[in-house]
């Protein structure tokens, strides 16, 4: 998703921060894709696109912790990994 209104360090911004500029470790440009967000509808579109896919990641995430919570599978692992470096710990003499 490309808006070619826009500076293309405000897109690159866009793709890498997502679509938080609180969050954007430069305030600059957090500004002024907030200005472009103002007054170019294009822009505006690409970022609600952003914002959505954003969210869905984000939905999509949350599904696959409670999915890794409730087969109890970090706990088995942990388990598991415990159980075969605790047996054959020798520390040389």
């Amino acid at each position: 998703m490309t808006n070619p209104d826009l500076r293309p360090d405000v897109c690159e911004a866009l793709e890498r921060f997502g679509t938080d500029l609180a969050r954007w470790p430069d305030p600059r440009l957090a500004r002024e894709a907030d200005a472009a967000l103002v007054r170019d509808a294009a822009c505006r579109a690409e970022w609600e696109a952003w914002r959505n896919l954003d969210a869905l990641l984000a939905a999509t995430r949350a599904s696959c912790d409670r999915s890794v919570a409730r087969s109890a599978a970090t706990a088995r692992l942990r388990r598991n990994v415990l159980a075969r470096t605790t047996r054959r710990l020798r520390w040389p003499v």
